[in-house]
């Protein structure tokens, strides 16, 4: 455990005390926790090898697409043809964006992703970028080595992620950083991972910050991840177990984080259970 109170698994995840060395990058206008673009930098400068593709998917104004290009940058194993960061998002407006003191606003639901385009023109040559509802997205760019998810904000999300990127992931090679797995909104994560504990480790757990990154062990099946993914009948001591699960993965983090996971349990409950 470093002094930031990050838990990783010595096995499979080099320490990140070496990441709280780095600088925070800069970025457009995020959300993210300095901790959490500092990550993304360093992992794919140190860690990311070329095997697979680097995919984003949420990244609102491009704070996280340009953490990442940073660091793709500054890795010297990956040739440059091969610096592409493959983002996804809807870009569209929502009231409470409002708060965040941007330089421009929209009517609730009208896309922006002209000031995205604005906001990411230092980095945009780096990217690939997908505008659309993720549920309707494909994948077609093979092997997936770097997965950043920020946007398994409903069920329909979050199945449509799952089916859609997992069975790309490499085993023993691949990370999955979920983004919002410590947001009391995003229940569905929980009950996903848990049922896919056999398939995927934790390997890191932020202790400052909302990201949890885990690594796949198995390669995934379809069939698998519909199973998993599949939200209509859930009972209470599922959900029990399943942020039981959790609490033993977020140990370390700050008690304003563990409680948005004690958050998450009860909305589950109030939504999955109400009928």
């Amino acid at each position: 455990m470093t002094a930031s109170h990050d838990w990783h698994d010595p096995a499979r995840f080099p320490d990140p005390a070496a990441l709280h060395a780095d600088t925070v990058c800069r970025t457009p206008p995020t959300m993210l926790h300095g901790d959490e673009r500092k990550l993304l930098r360093w992992l794919v400068r140190e860690h990311f090898t070329g095997a697979g593709a680097v995919v984003d998917l949420g990244c609102w104004l491009g704070g996280s697409t340009a953490a990442l290009v940073t660091g793709l940058r500054e890795n010297r194993q990956v040739p440059e043809q091969g610096r592409i960061i493959h983002t996804y998002d809807w870009f569209r407006w929502h009231p409470s964006y409002e708060k965040y003191g941007l330089d421009f606003t929209r009517a609730p639901g009208e896309c922006f992703v002209e000031e995205v385009e604005r906001y990411l023109a230092p980095w945009r040559s780096s990217v690939d970028l997908h505008v659309g509802d993720i549920t309707s997205a494909t994948w077609e760019g093979g092997p997936i080595e770097f997965l950043f998810v920020d946007l398994m904000k409903d069920a329909a999300s979050t199945r449509s992620v799952a089916l859609t990127f997992f069975p790309h992931l490499i085993p023993n090679r691949s990370l999955v950083l979920h983004q919002d797995f410590k947001h009391y909104f995003t229940f569905w994560l929980h009950l996903l991972m848990y049922r896919l504990r056999e398939y995927f480790v934790p390997v890191l757990n932020l202790g400052r910050a909302s990201t949890v990154v885990f690594q796949p062990v198995e390669r995934l099946t379809v069939e698998a991840i519909e199973q998993a993914a599949t939200f209509d009948t859930v009972a209470g001591d599922e959900i029990d177990a399943a942020f039981d699960y959790s609490d033993g993965v977020v140990t370390y983090s700050e008690p304003a984080l563990r409680e948005e996971i004690r958050k998450a349990r009860a909305r589950a409950k109030d939504v999955l259970l109400r009928n």
